[in-house]
């Protein structure tokens, strides 16, 4: 498994168990919810970061005229908005 998939993972509480060791149901239901986010948050943030960088960088000053960066921005809003995390 990635590593980061393994730090999003815990920080979404894996390491958070009742005495017994085991979940109960809704901190199960919790635990996948909060996972699940911070992996859509993650993929967006790829996303933000990748484009930022070329941006910076001077890219390819065609392909942003053509609306590369513009469509980049808008496709980490709209994977957000499709699972319905919030748009920060």
């Amino acid at each position: 498994m990635n590593e980061r998939i393994k730090e999003l993972c815990l920080q979404a509480g894996t390491c958070v168990t009742n005495s017994n060791g085991q979940y109960t149901f809704d901190e199960f239901l919790a635990f996948q919810e909060k996972f699940a986010e911070l992996i859509v948050r993650e993929c967006a943030d790829v996303i933000q970061k990748e484009v930022s960088f070329k941006y910076a960088n001077g890219g390819e000053e065609e392909e942003f005229m053509n609306g590369h960066y513009a469509g980049s921005l808008l496709a980490r809003v709209v994977i957000k908005n499709h699972f319905g995390v919030r748009v920060e």
